[in-house]
């Protein structure tokens, strides 16, 4: 089984990965991202995301309570409005079952 990480960021190709994914004949699992509904979602309730920058110079966003309470806000808003979303879970669900 493939686990596959789709980015969540806003200039992700989502019909692109729905029609790699189709030519898949293994099973996986899709985890998607949702960095960019998160961060839209957030300027909308005024929360704001806090990065963390490591000694290298790599940033990455500090998930407490909160920030991951926006992240499913966020996620479960993008399956329920983007029919890309709603596709891409779909063709997991499908090749799972």
């Amino acid at each position: 089984m493939y686990i596959i990480k789709v980015g969540g960021g806003s200039q992700i190709n989502l019909a692109g990965v729905v029609a790699d994914l189709a030519e898949l004949q293994e099973p996986y699992l899709v985890v998607l991202g949702a960095n960019a509904a998160r961060d839209a979602l957030g300027v909308k309730l005024g929360i704001e995301k806090t990065e963390l920058t490591s000694v290298s110079g790599y940033t990455s966003v500090y998930s407490d309570d909160d920030a991951i309470d926006l992240i499913m806000m966020a996620s479960m808003r993008a399956c329920a409005t983007d029919a890309l979303w709603s596709c891409a879970s779909v063709i997991i669900l499908m090749q799972l079952a």
